[in-house]
């Protein structure tokens, strides 16, 4: 891998990285690169990790610092050859070393087509045309997900001895995420994205934002390189499962078509689709055919004369011979295409020289397709004589082996379930005969066991000594009627035994808080809260308490002791208001009226005599007040003051004209 450094546009330097390794970038001379600056970089600003599959992974170190990709402000990305990123006024290209390998150089053409390509196991020709299975219903393989072959072309440009071109697989396909309903399985929402790389996650900056509390800022991030899509967990909270398996921590993981992402309850559906499919099909060259040869009809009446089965599309009432043979070629070529892609994967890739190719070869690819296509054809007509004799191992084995050719044929899936419902039937009643005979023999024991439980009942002193004769019984035949019969009989004799006990718990709390009533209301009366106490002794007298007949005198005269108190009370603070009402001290009338009032708010005379004090007051205050605001805005303040004092004197401090001249004086900073 070649690390490119630019400044300016200008490469200033140039790194060989090797895989499985790390490497600090700085200006620090211990960094392994080393930036000769000192605006804005770190001693040690950025690392850099080549990763198994050759993407690079970038990790900024610096806190002041900042690391920019594709316009946006990261702290850590994965990316494969081919992508820039940048730090202050450096820009950095990640690519990939070119090896060239003389000895391909020299072959001949015929040797280095056969070496490139290679021919398949099915017979196919080595210049089939480049095809992706998302157009096609295909098994789930590693091989079969991403594969494609180098289209031939039939003429190509001579080439010069010194100048040499390379064959290149290049990423066709698109990446659609589809966010899957919970509850039914169905696709409610479809994202089709675009460009090489995107990160996923509730952050307003991220390449798809999805607005769900689970999902991290930054959650997972998907790579498009040439070997196909990379999915990436950015060390999200609620972590990133495929297909049920939770991905490593900052490890880029393979993904293929119909993988299924699980973030908690939260269910992701890859769909790649092959966005040059369309152009591909147009050059598939197809012979006319018989109609009849490749439109037999089925044996079987509950199946459908289908065709190839197809994924996501429209099924016509009327069958198309040129369809027909058109979908079993493609079904062969893809089938060629996988072991091509197998092998091609066991090595890495490199680039040889191209050379000319020949001609393709449409008629040979027809007759080789339509051999095949009878090789199934048989193998599915075999399946369903296999299925009308009720011999359905047979069936199974023969479909298992027409899958391993092609992932469907006509409605080959649909009789594959039939044969295995039919296997399941037979062996269902060889059990039913079993589990009759054995059910008889089971239900004798357990009525000797019943029996013997019943017998036995009386001398149970426990329910674990019942419990251990019925477990017996419970394990042959848990529906047994005696099971619940001994069960309830002794349980109602549990309940009557409980609710004798309930009732002497129930009268012993009764007593309890009677007692407790009494408790309360003496240690009121002890601490002078008088109408509290006389309120509890009320309170104990009017309800039925088994022990109230032993504390009844009490309570009564403890009532009539305190409303005796209370009353000598009343009328020595009635007497005071009265006294200070009649001696003309307004100040001291409304104090003691007040006092009074507290405990005694009903009282009409005191409230008059505090009435007409307060009244008294007030009107003395109000034109003192006046005064001083008079001398006030004269500028005389310390007549003013001494009007205002006056007030807080004579006056009570509930009053308005109290506050008033409270506030006067705090503003002048006498208080």
């Amino acid at each position: 891998m070649i690390l490119k450094i630019l400044s300016n546009n200008t490469v200033i330097s140039e790194h060989e990285l090797s895989i499985g390794r790390e490497y600090l970038v700085g200006r620090s001379q211990e960094c392994d690169i080393i930036l000769n600056t000192k605006n804005g970089i770190s001693r040690k600003h950025l690392k850099l990790t080549v990763n198994d599959d050759e993407t690079l992974t970038i990790e900024l170190l610096s806190k002041l610092g900042e690391l920019h990709y594709n316009s946006d402000s990261v702290e850590e990305l994965t990316v494969p050859y081919g992508e820039r990123f940048s730090i202050t006024q450096f820009e950095f290209i990640y690519e990939k070393a070119e090896e060239v390998f003389e000895e391909d150089v020299n072959l001949n053409p015929a040797e280095a087509e056969q070496n490139s390509i290679g021919t398949g196991d099915f017979g196919l020709p080595d210049n089939s045309p480049e095809l992706n299975l998302d157009g096609f219903a295909s098994p789930q393989t590693d091989q079969a997900q991403d594969l494609k072959l180098t289209q031939e072309q039939d003429t190509e440009p001579e080439l010069d001895d010194e100048e040499e071109n390379t064959l290149t697989a290049t990423n066709k396909l698109s990446v659609i995420l589809n966010i899957m309903s919970k509850s039914t399985g169905k696709v409610k929402k479809s994202y089709e994205l675009e460009g090489n790389n995107w990160i996923i996650g509730r952050d307003d900056k991220c390449s798809l934002k999805l607005s769900y509390k689970f999902i991290s800022r930054k959650h997972f991030e998907l790579v498009k390189t040439n070997e196909g899509f990379y999915i990436f967990d950015f060390g999200s909270a609620n972590g990133t499962s495929v297909n049920g398996k939770k991905l490593p921590k900052k490890e880029h993981i393979r993904i293929y078509n119909d993988d299924i992402i699980d973030i908690k309850t939260l269910k992701i559906k890859i769909e790649l689709k092959d966005e040059t499919f369309k152009d591909k099909i147009k050059h598939i060259e197809i012979e006319e055919t018989n109609d009849f040869e490749y439109n037999k009809p089925l044996n079987v009446e509950q199946f459908s004369n289908d065709d190839f089965f197809v994924p996501n599309q429209k099924v016509t009432k009327k069958s198309n011979p040129m369809k027909s043979i058109m979908r079993a070629m493609i079904a062969l070529i893809i089938i060629g295409s996988g072991y091509f892609y197998m092998n091609q994967e066991k090595t890495k890739k490199r680039k040889v020289a191209s050379v000319k190719t020949k001609k393709t070869q449409p008629k040979k690819k027809i007759v080789e397709a339509n051999e095949n296509q009878t090789l199934i054809s048989d193998s599915f007509n075999t399946a369903q004589n296999y299925y009308t004799e009720k011999n359905h191992i047979l069936c199974i084995n023969e479909l298992e082996r027409l899958h391993k050719l092609v992932p469907a044929y006509k409605n080959s899936k649909q009789l594959a379930n039939l044969c295995q419902q039919g296997l399941e039937i037979e062996e269902e009643q060889r059990n039913r005969r079993e589990r009759e005979l054995q059910a008889k023999k089971v239900e004798e024991n357990a009525n000797k066991i019943a029996q013997s439980c019943k017998d036995n009942f009386s001398q149970y002193k426990s329910k674990m000594e019942l419990d251990n004769c019925l477990s017996q019984l419970i394990v042959l035949n848990p529906g047994h009627p005696i099971i619940l019969q001994l069960q309830q009989k002794w349980d109602d004799i549990e309940t009557k035994k409980q609710e004798s006990l309930k009732s002497k718990l129930a009268y012993q709390k009764q007593i309890n808080a009677g007692e407790a009533i009494i408790k309360r209301a003496k240690s009121q009366k002890n601490g002078g809260q008088l109408k509290k106490s006389i309120k509890s002794f009320n309170a104990f007298l009017s309800r039925n308490y088994p022990n109230k007949s032993k504390y009844s005198e009490l309570a009564k005269r403890e009532i009539a002791s305190m409303q005796s108190t209370l009353q000598s009370q009343m009328k020595n603070l009635l007497s005071s208001c009265e006294s200070n009402h009649n001696s003309g001290n307004s100040k001291e009338t409304v104090y003691s009226c007040e006092k009074f009032l507290k405990k005694y708010p009903d009282n009409e005379k005191a409230s008059e005599y505090r009435y007409q004090a307060l009244n008294k007051l007030r009107g003395k205050a109000r034109k003192i007040y006046s005064d001083g605001n008079l001398e006030e805005s004269l500028g005389n303040i310390p007549a003013a003051k001494e009007k205002w004092n006056e007030i807080l004197k004579f006056h009570v401090k509930s009053d308005e004209y109290y506050k008033k001249a409270q506030r006067k004086l705090k503003k002048y900073g006498d208080i």
